[in-house]
């Protein structure tokens, strides 16, 4: 399994960056091969060249071959395993950034199936990524030609599938969209504002016209639902949970969750359990 992990710069930096490369792999995976569940702190899309294998991302679940394309944002838990019989080939490039969130924009409104994209040139994409998986050493050198790498395969991509930002319908739907987006960040409305072009009373005025709810409202709801989500669908620690919802610490979290679901996050875990929705350790 060759795969370069780029480490000239920390993730903490990559984050904070315009894009950055953080892994370049390709893998010819042995039958039942698996991984996850997991959710990362970075955005990665596989392309398949060969073979078959299955997703499992959120509630839902895709059989997918060659030709097609599967794409994980950061703030997502998800698993995937080969085919016991006709195992996938799969090349992927892993990235993170300011512009990460415009590509998950991007590809979302492609796919039908979000995550998802049909017949693609899967093996004119790994050609590329190949390239970079291969190198050897870290360091200066390394750090740019394998970012070289991940602008190449972000060229080909947007040739392939040129933005079109006629799929914005109004306003208020791109606001929830970046608000969707960065629900788990210490988001400030006046960020959001400057993206759209517009003043901050403004944007709050027209989302709550819109919705009904007000920007803050709607981002504690998301981080709310979110929560609740993973501690019945995972084991994850719940300062992990905590963590990925943007809070600081632990006992805030709690105390947050507490005040609004009426129960503890740890009580909302058993409660779901003793109703048959135990967490998920593994799959299959």
């Amino acid at each position: 399994m060759p795969e370069f992990i780029e480490s000239y710069y920390d993730l903490e930096r990559k984050r904070h960056a315009d894009l950055e490369v953080v892994l370049l792999g390709f893998e010819d995976c042995a039958p039942g091969h698996s991984y996850g569940p997991i959710m990362r702190p970075y955005h990665n899309i596989h392309f398949i060249t060969g073979g078959k294998g299955t997703l499992q991302i959120g509630s839902r679940e895709f059989h997918l071959g060659k030709g097609d394309v599967f794409y994980l944002p950061e703030d997502e838990i998800c698993y995937y395993y080969a085919s016991m019989t006709e195992p996938w080939s799969y090349s992927w490039c892993a990235f993170s950034g300011r512009r990460a969130s415009s590509f998950k924009y991007h590809f979302s409104y492609l796919s039908d199936e979000k995550y998802i994209l049909h017949h693609v040139d899967t093996e004119r994409f790994a050609g590329i990524i190949q390239k970079g998986a291969v190198l050897q050493e870290t360091g200066a050198a390394s750090y740019y030609y394998a970012n070289s790498v991940l602008l190449e395969v972000f060229a080909l991509f947007e040739e392939q599938f040129p933005s079109d930002r006629s799929h914005v319908n109004s306003l208020p739907e791109r606001i929830r969209f970046l608000l969707d987006l960065n629900y788990a960040e210490k988001l400030q409305i006046q960020e959001i504002a400057r993206e759209v072009g517009i003043h901050p009373n403004y944007l709050s005025q027209i989302f709550q016209s819109a919705y009904g709810v007000s920007p803050k409202q709607y981002v504690m709801r998301q981080k709310l639902s979110k929560s609740a989500q993973l501690l019945t669908t995972t084991d994850l620690p719940i300062a992990t949970v905590a963590a990925s919802m943007g809070f600081e610490d632990q006992l805030g979290f709690s105390r947050y969750f507490r005040k609004h679901m009426g129960c503890s996050p740890t009580e909302y875990r058993k409660k779901g359990e003793s109703e048959g929705r135990s967490p998920v350790t593994h799959f299959g």
